[in-house]
């Protein structure tokens, strides 16, 4: 086995690595594990084209927010796609029951 630069666990004589490879460390989530939380207020005017404007903010485990979307039109043909720090986009999609 040739390389440029020797490896620290590479062993010339037996042309094998000293000590296996280890997995890479798993990813730290930026923020706390636990279950997270959202609050939603939905103003309605059924006179529009696009009757439904919301507001999100959505917290961690601790109650520190992750994610905010300030209020935008979002109907069940144009859903609103809202980022955090979570690793999905939350998808909000509001319709009406036509009650």
């Amino acid at each position: 086995m040739t390389t440029g630069e020797p490896y620290e666990d590479y062993d010339p004589e037996t042309q094998q690595l000293s000590a296996p490879l280890q997995p890479p460390p798993a990813p730290v989530a930026p923020y706390p594990q636990g279950t997270c939380s959202f609050h939603l207020t939905q103003w309605a005017d059924v006179t529009a084209s696009n009757p439904y404007s919301v507001e999100i903010w959505l917290k961690d485990n601790n109650g520190a927010q992750i994610g905010y979307q300030d209020k935008a039109i979002a109907s069940d043909s144009r859903p609103l796609l809202v980022g955090s720090k979570l690793e999905d986009l939350m998808v909000i999609r509001p319709e009406s029951q036509k009650d």
